[in-house]
C-alpha cells in the first residue's frame, strides 16, 4: 500500500497540463512586453528630454557670453568667387565651447577658417592645426548630446543619410547626425538675397536662428516661455540633421540649410503621402518631412522653448500655415496674416504678440 502511494505521487506532468503552462506563460509575456516597450520608449524620451534641455541652456549660455544666440549657419562665401557661397559651419559647431567640447572646436578651427577650407583641409588628411594625419574624425565625432535614443534610422556610426552627405573637394563626406533642429521660423529662408531681388531681406524670418542670424532674448517679444528654440527630428524619414553646419547655404537642396534649422510649414511628423497630388516626398518637396520636425516618439515630439523648459507636442496641434505675401507688418500685432496662422506657428514665432489660446 505504501508502494503503490509513492508511485502514485511521484507521476510527472501530462501532456495537457504542459500545454497549459506553456500557454500561461506565453499570455504573461505577451501581457508584459509591451510594458517592458513603454517602460523602454519613456526611458529613451526622458533621455531625449535631458538632450534638449543641455542643448537649450547651452544656448542661454552663448547669449550671455556673446549677447545673443548662436546664427543658424554662418554663410561663408568663396573668397575668390563673390557671391558664391560655400560650406559652412552650424549653429551646433559655435556652441561647442558651451557643450564642454572646447578641444574640438579648436580641432575644427571654427573661428579661424570656413566649413569649406577646413573640409577641404581633411580631404588631403592634413590637419593644419598639429599637421597630423586625421581624415574625417572631426567632422564624424560622435556626440551623443546630439542623438536622440528612439532615432533609429541613423547610418553606421550616427552619420547623416547618404542623400545629405557633404561634397569635400570632390569627396563625399557623411558628417555625424544630428537629431536636435534650430527653429528658424515661419519662412523657409535659404541664403543671401539675389542680386535685384524685390524682398530686400529674404533671410529675415520669426525664430531665432537663420542664415547669418543675431536674435537676442530682448528681441523674443512672445516670451522665452512662449517660443521654441530647437526641435527633433528623426533619420528615417526627416533624415536629420548635421550639428557641424550646412552644404551649399542657399541651395533647396537636401544638404541646404534644412540641415540645421526647420521652419513652420510642414506639420509635425508628417509622412510621404502617396495619395497626395503631387505626394509630399522628403527629398523633393520643401513643405515635407526634411524641413520640418519629426520623431520616433510615439504620437509627437519633443521641443526646448527659449526658457530651457522641453515640452511635448501632440501631433494633432493646431497647423495653419498662411503664407508670406512679401514685404509688410507680417508677424505683428493686427496683421491678419498673423491671426490666421495655428498655434504650432506662433510657437516657432518670436514677436507675432499674440495670445497661444492652448496649452499645448
Amino acid at each position: 500500500m505504501l508502494a503503490s502511494s509513492r508511485r502514485r505521487s511521484g507521476r510527472g506532468f501530462t501532456l495537457v497540463e504542459l500545454l497549459v503552462v506553456i500557454a500561461i506563460i506565453g499570455t504573461l509575456v505577451a501581457l508584459l512586453l509591451p510594458a517592458v516597450q513603454q517602460a523602454r520608449e519613456a526611458a529613451r524620451r526622458m533621455s531625449c528630454s535631458n538632450n534638449l534641455h543641455n542643448l537649450a541652456i547651452a544656448l542661454q549660455n552663448y547669449h550671455d557670453s556673446l549677447g545673443s544666440f548662436p546664427s543658424g549657419w554662418i554663410n561663408g562665401q568663396d573668397p575668390t568667387q563673390p557671391g558664391v557661397y560655400q560650406e559652412s559651419w552650424g549653429w551646433g559647431a559655435l556652441m561647442l565651447p558651451y557643450l564642454d567640447q572646447e578641444n574640438l572646436h579648436e580641432a575644427l578651427q571654427v573661428s579661424q577658417v570656413t566649413l569649406a577650407k577646413r573640409l577641404n583641409d581633411l580631404s588631403q588628411n592634413i590637419n593644419t592645426a598639429t599637421g597630423g594625419s586625421n581624415n574625417y574624425a572631426l567632422v564624424q565625432a560622435p556626440l551623443k548630446l546630439f542623438w536622440c535614443p528612439s532615432d533609429t534610422g541613423y547610418v553606421g556610426n550616427h552619420l547623416i543619410p547618404i542623400e545629405r552627405q557633404f561634397n569635400s573637394n570632390g569627396s563625399q563626406v557623411q558628417v555625424s547626425l544630428s537629431n536636435y533642429i534650430g527653429v528658424e521660423g515661419h519662412l523657409d529662408s535659404t541664403g543671401p538675397p539675389a542680386p535685384g531681388a524685390q524682398n530686400p531681406n529674404p533671410t529675415l524670418n520669426t525664430g531665432i536662428m537663420w542664415g547669418d542670424s543675431f536674435c537676442r532674448a530682448a528681441d523674443v517679444k512672445d516670451g522665452m516661455s512662449n517660443t521654441f528654440a530647437i526641435g527633433e527630428r528623426e533619420s528615417f524619414k526627416g533624415r536629420s540633421g548635421a550639428w557641424v553646419g550646412v552644404n551649399v547655404p542657399q541651395s533647396t537642396s537636401v544638404t541646404g540649410p534644412s540641415l540645421v534649422v526647420g521652419h513652420s510649414q510642414p506639420k509635425l511628423n508628417i509622412r510621404e503621402n502617396p495619395n497626395a497630388s503631387p505626394p509630399y516626398m522628403w527629398n523633393t518637396d520643401r513643405t515635407s518631412s526634411q524641413d520640418g520636425f519629426t520623431s520616433l516618439h510615439p504620437n509627437g515630439a519633443q521641443f526646448a522653448m527659449c526658457d530651457g523648459r522641453v515640452v511635448w507636442i501632440n501631433n494633432q496641434i493646431e497647423h495653419n500655415w498662411y503664407s508670406y505675401l512679401g514685404p509688410g507688418s507680417f508677424g505683428q500685432a493686427g496683421d491678419e496674416r498673423s491671426l490666421a496662422n495655428g498655434v504650432y506657428q506662433r510657437l516657432m514665432s518670436r514677436y507675432y504678440r499674440l495670445p497661444i489660446l492652448s496649452d499645448f
